[in-house]
């Protein structure tokens, strides 16, 4: 499906992204809608990741419930 297939995407750029944790991130998208969980080291990790998936295109919005610890 379509968000099967921006969830991938997502992922992929997230682990391209240098100094976002992507290993401890979790992705999962409803209608282009991404919504983060998981854990960051710092707020700097946890802002590139947001700003990394909203930059992906078809994503129109970023829930970020990424936890920093």
């Amino acid at each position: 499906t379509a968000n099967v297939a921006l969830t991938g995407t997502v992922k992929a750029k997230l682990a391209e992204t240098k100094g976002v944790p992507y290993d401890t991130i979790n992705v999962s998208t409803v209608n282009g809608v991404v919504t983060l969980s998981g854990t960051a080291k710092n707020a700097a990790q946890k802002k590139m990741a947001a700003a990394t998936a909203f930059s992906t295109p078809g994503v129109n919005k970023v829930i970020d419930k990424i936890k920093i610890g």
